[in-house]
């Protein structure tokens, strides 16, 4: 296999680091920031960035940032192009407590609408919603619903081991791999939460969710095993072997 770090892959993601980084100077100069001053205020515009390291036979990416403008903009366009996309091992989204009317949205739409696929991606982590925070992290649309948007994801990660999300997916997210699953089609599912009124256990969802992704053999909601599973409840699995 051919080095991540020497592929237009690896080009295309140095010049978005690049890109967001003079985005961030040129935003700071029109406030009149002095970065050369280590005693000056830090602004949100301070903190977008792109990550990249080694990991396995391929590249972890991290976006820190604000989920609306051009970075994030910019790196899901970059995410869309498969010579990107073979390479990244391990995918996150993160970034600073912001957002509008309580709520800090993830819109991956223009990713998701493209055919493409990460074929050694093993890890997807979106930032939760700390306890601490005044916006809500949700993966959704411009309604603020879900609307399949993490199943659609998922099914573009053939190999996902590690899925840490912000919030409970819509029925699609089960029922698209598990049709004729007894289990999934008891389930209560609606755009806002999913219902295990119906689920024996714990175990039960599970079972499941490792035959709707079979990379992953362990089910952990942070201890999260009620009745109602919310839609702002962080959903995390992760695979124990």
């Amino acid at each position: 296999m051919p080095q991540p770090q020497r592929s237009p892959g690896h080009r295309q993601l140095l010049e978005l680091q690049s890109r967001i980084h003079e985005y961030c100077r040129e935003a700071s100069a029109e406030r009149q920031l002095d970065h050369e001053n280590p005693a000056h205020p830090l602004w949100l515009v301070d903190f977008n960035f792109l990550a990249l390291a080694p990991m396995r036979a391929g590249l972890h990416v991290e976006y820190f940032g604000e989920t609306w403008g051009e970075p994030i903009t910019w790196t899901l366009q970059c995410l869309t192009r498969q010579d990107v996309a073979d390479i990244v091992t391990s995918l996150a989204f993160t970034g600073p407590d912001e957002g509008a009317n309580g709520t800090r949205d993830w819109d991956f739409g223009p990713l998701l609408e493209v055919d493409v696929h990460f074929p050694v991606l093993r890890s997807l982590f979106v930032k939760p919603t700390e306890p601490a925070d005044h916006n809500t992290s949700l993966i959704c649309r411009a309604d603020l619903e879900e609307g399949g948007d993490i199943a659609r994801f998922v099914a573009k990660i053939p190999y996902l081991t590690e899925l840490t999300i912000p919030n409970a997916p819509d029925a699609s997210f089960l029922h698209a791999s598990c049709r004729n699953c007894p289990t999934c089609a008891s389930a209560q599912v609606t755009t806002r939460r999913i219902s295990l009124k119906t689920w024996r256990s714990a175990m039960a969802f599970r079972n499941c969710v490792c035959l709707t992704l079979p990379s992953l053999r362990n089910c952990n909601f942070n201890g999260r095993y009620s009745a109602i599973l919310h839609q702002s409840h962080p959903l995390q699995l992760t695979n124990a072997c």
